[in-house]
């Protein structure tokens, strides 16, 4: 597959990932989509697929460090150390 507009995508993935995501439980459709996305990636191009998984981990650590960095001490502590 070489396109978002070829038949792979418009007739397995795209309908595959909306009948998943109607299915699962509301807390785990996060799970769906991401697992579309690095399937997409995948038939698109394996080289992608790195660029995906780190873009996945790096965002998943800033959020980490955005929910244990303490706002209200200006800045100067975290209250959990990342790595």
């Amino acid at each position: 597959m070489t396109s978002y507009f070829s038949l792979t995508m418009l007739g397995l993935i795209l309908p595959g990932t909306a009948v998943a995501y109607q299915v699962m439980p509301r807390r785990a459709r996060w799970a769906v989509l991401l697992a579309a996305s690095y399937v997409t990636f995948w038939a698109i191009s394996g080289k992608l697929l790195a660029f995906l998984l780190a873009s996945t981990v790096t965002i998943w650590l800033c959020g980490l460090a955005f929910y244990f960095y303490d706002f209200s001490a200006g800045g100067e502590t975290c209250n959990a150390l990342l790595l």
